[in-house]
């Protein structure tokens, strides 16, 4: 797997590019605190017709972490972003970004901002919202919602519980550094990922990064850079993959994303929180349909 190193913003990343540079190019983001092998399913079966290109986020795999907390804030990832299309597909070219997790929750800011969503051709995002429109959801549904909805965004408070331990000064961090292995091995398997899976004995790197980018949580959930954006301001046609099963991230906070995507194709599907890992094949096919959908688009054209 061919690889290269990328300095960006005080921090060396670890990128991954594979297929033919003459070929459609995908850009994956992992989430926290995953590497960019949470995606080797498909990096593995896309790359044969597209080129791929993946890279661990910066504290985590192979990347190097920032020197302060605030090294960990959305304007330093999207600028990681920036760095490694520069450095794979340069200046002008345009790809298919696809996120999970925290990867997803970066990518909803890369698609927002208006200059960096030229660079994109599609957005599949699965079990990451933006932050702002969902913590607005969860506050309208508590207040002022239908009770159908107050239940919904009382099962997603309880399915945060991680992010809430986090907030707990010293709780959250000294639980995890306890047995940070052992911590992160139990959250993949309550997320999905059997337990003969090989990403498992990733556990090590996942552990260091479950540490190294802790302040990644408390340097943006409550950030003033997440304010409300205007509607219909996402253009990049936007894939949503929702897993029903998600044991942290529930449907209710992407009830409404209609009104701010103008090109949205939502698919519920039967999974948990790594259906990447979970149902690979499943997931690989909705990446590679909504892609090729866009080039037969040109080609009627």
């Amino acid at each position: 797997m061919a690889g290269l190193t990328v300095k960006s913003d005080g921090v060396e990343l670890r990128v991954i590019d594979r297929g033919s540079k003459n070929k459609t190019t995908l850009l994956f983001l992992h989430g926290f605190p995953d590497c960019h092998e949470v995606w080797s399913h498909q990096i593995d079966a896309l790359s044969k017709d597209y080129r791929v290109i993946a890279f661990d986020l910066r504290g985590a795999g192979e990347s190097t972490s920032p020197d302060s907390k605030s090294g960990y804030s959305m304007r330093h990832m999207l600028k990681d972003i920036d760095a490694v299309l520069d450095a794979t597909v340069g200046s002008e070219a345009k790809v298919h970004l696809i996120g999970h997790d925290w990867g997803s929750i970066i990518g909803w800011s890369y698609v927002m901002d208006r200059h960096r969503s030229s660079r994109l051709l599609s957005w599949t995002s699965m079990s990451g919202p933006h932050i702002a429109l969902a913590m607005s959801r969860l506050q309208r549904s508590l207040m002022v919602g239908s009770t159908d909805h107050r239940k919904a965004a009382i099962d997603q408070l309880a399915h945060s519980w991680y992010t809430l331990a986090m907030f707990v000064p010293g709780f959250g961090r000294g639980l995890a550094s306890l047995k940070p292995a052992q911590v992160w091995r139990a959250i993949m398997r309550m997320g999905g990922v059997s337990a003969d899976d090989p990403y498992l004995d990733k556990t090590a790197t996942q552990a260091k990064a479950l540490l190294n980018n802790w302040p990644m949580y408390s340097q943006n959930l409550m950030s003033p850079e997440f304010k409300m954006p205007p509607r219909n301001c996402i253009h990049v046609p936007t894939q949503l993959i929702v897993p029903l099963d998600d044991a942290f991230v529930r449907p209710i906070l992407f009830r409404g994303l209609e009104r701010y995507v103008t090109n949205l194709s939502k698919v519920e599907i039967d999974a948990n929180h790594w259906a990447q890992r979970q149902q690979p094949e499943m997931i690989t096919s909705l990446i590679r349909d909504f892609v090729a959908s866009f080039a037969e688009e040109t080609a009627a054209a």
